[in-house]
């Protein structure tokens, strides 16, 4: 027996020992046949002409890009038209070329709690107040998103006091009140929509003539991809979804005005306003819009994303955000626009971006794509990685059975708060107190062309005027009396 634990040593270190040279076989083998391959690979691409050579198709796909042979290998497969859910993939630098003058030297950064509230149709007979200037853009139940989805977004936005969008789809009264929230009832262009019901205890009116995703461009769904979403928009078991390029019966202003009216009416006065998507007559749409007596204009920029849309629309119709806001804004400040709300959407999805909007010009922002991705935070291994996020929100998603709605309200929620605490953090940093304070002196350009189209400084110019000013300050006290003046008055 005395000898059993010597045996039982010698023979775990025997194990240990066989297991240590094995590791260092396949390690040194390892590495030989890493080496082999490397060294075959390398000469193969550095020897082969570009007509057999695998870098070929890297160096195609630098100038055309990945995503663009992937979507002409889908259109190759079916040909069929393809369908892009989120939006462009083009970026939007404008808004990274702007950048806030901070106060420090000669102005204090302000301490404290910063106002964020703002007011969507403040001439209406009940103006929209929230206590945060981001609201949650169209996005339809049955259209888009599932119903499951919907009511994420609408309780996340309800606890933080702000409003979620109907979007093109439908919504029940009985789904609002449950979540205790406000909306924004969107006004579309098919019969499901049209919900008079609705409409006294909406928030607000949206008349969808367009989003920037997919134009003015009708739709038609198939019955399987509107599954449970069918009873609520009373389509039969075989009827496609449809909705119109226009809206039956208005074929001019005189018309639309008739509509504004009527809506202000069935609302009992809740703000009425219009959702377009831009473009180079953005201009002739806010004087319709506004000749029709809007309460406030949505303009959703083409860097908007969707459900699906076609690539043409997404990639080649539009204006970008940042040009048809600084558009918007010149048209309302040279026709001295007073109580009218401008809303503006579109790749927009920083709080930065939220904020250097709002100082454009904007009164506030809807975001969608951002929205949704906050509701699936701590949902998104329920689709990865096989298979994309979308999976889980929108009607035609593989993996909608996993989300969790009341998990999904509370990661938007805490999104929100995170992105409006953060621009009340910008705010203060800029020497105000309130978002009202903030404007487009505020900014500057890194870009002389952006600067030119929003109005502000090119941070390449010299403040000339800045260097005088400080220059007559620095005098010592008692050589100039006007100096001495106004360095007591400052202090």
């Amino acid at each position: 027996m005395n000898g059993w634990p010597a045996f039982l040593t010698a023979s775990l270190a025997g194990s240990a020992l066989s297991l240590l040279l094995a590791t260092l076989i396949l390690w040194r083998g390892g590495r030989l046949l890493l080496n082999f391959l490397a060294d075959r690979t390398m000469n193969i691409l550095l020897t082969d002409p570009y007509r057999h050579n695998l870098w070929e198709f890297i160096s195609a796909s630098r100038r055309s890009g990945p995503q663009l042979l992937i979507e002409n290998s889908m259109r190759a497969a079916t040909g069929e038209v393809i369908k892009r859910p989120m939006g462009s993939p083009k970026p939007s630098p404008q808004f990274e070329a702007i950048s806030f003058t901070p106060a420090q030297v000669n102005r204090a950064a302000a301490p404290g709690i910063t106002d964020l509230s703002v007011v969507i149709g403040p001439k209406a007979g009940r103006p929209l107040t929230l206590p945060i200037p981001i609201v949650i853009g169209g996005m339809g139940y049955g259209v888009g998103i599932t119903r499951e989805v919907w009511s994420a977004l609408l309780g996340g936005a309800t606890a933080m006091g702000t409003v979620v969008n109907t979007g093109e789809g439908t919504v029940s009264l009985e789904d609002v009140r449950a979540a205790g929230g406000r909306f924004i009832l969107q006004w579309g262009r098919t019969h499901w929509a049209k919900q008079p019901d609705l409409l006294l205890a909406c928030s607000g009116v949206e008349i969808h003539f367009g989003q920037g995703s997919s134009a003015g461009m009708g739709i038609h769904i198939p019955p399987e991809e509107l599954k449970d979403a069918r009873t609520h928009m009373k389509l039969g078991p075989r009827e496609w979804g449809r909705i119109g390029e226009r809206f039956p019966g208005v074929r001019g202003i005189a018309d639309l005005g008739r509509m504004v009216s009527q809506l202000r009416e069935a609302s009992g006065g809740a703000p009425i306003g219009g959702k377009i998507s831009p473009g180079d007559d953005i201009e002739a749409c806010l004087d319709t819009l506004l000749q029709c007596g809007a309460d406030f204009i949505t303009i959703d920029g083409a860097q908007a994303g969707t459900k699906g849309s076609e690539p043409i629309i997404e990639d080649d119709f539009g204006l970008p955000t940042f040009f048809a806001l600084c558009r918007a804004r010149h048209y309302f400040e040279t026709r001295r626009v007073n109580g009218v709300s401008l809303i503006v959407s579109g790749g927009l999805a920083t709080p930065g971006h939220f904020l250097k909007a709002i100082a454009l010009g904007a009164t506030a922002v809807a975001i969608g794509t951002p929205a949704l991705y906050a509701v699936t935070h701590g949902q998104l291994q329920r689709a990865l990685p096989f298979e994309p996020p979308t999976e889980l929100v929108l009607m035609t998603g593989r993996r909608t059975g996993a989300f969790d709605p009341v998990e999904g309200a509370r990661a938007l929620a805490m999104y929100l708060k995170s992105c409006v605490d953060e621009m009340a953090m910008g705010i203060r940093a800029m020497g105000k107190a309130s978002l009202k304070e903030v404007s487009s002196a505020d900014l500057f350009a890194l870009d002389p062309e952006v600067a030119r189209v929003a109005g502000i400084r090119y941070a390449g110019d010299v403040r000339a005027d800045l260097y005088r000013r400080n220059r007559s300050r620095g005098r010592r006290p008692g050589t100039g009396p006007q100096r001495g003046a106004r360095w007591r008055e400052r202090s």
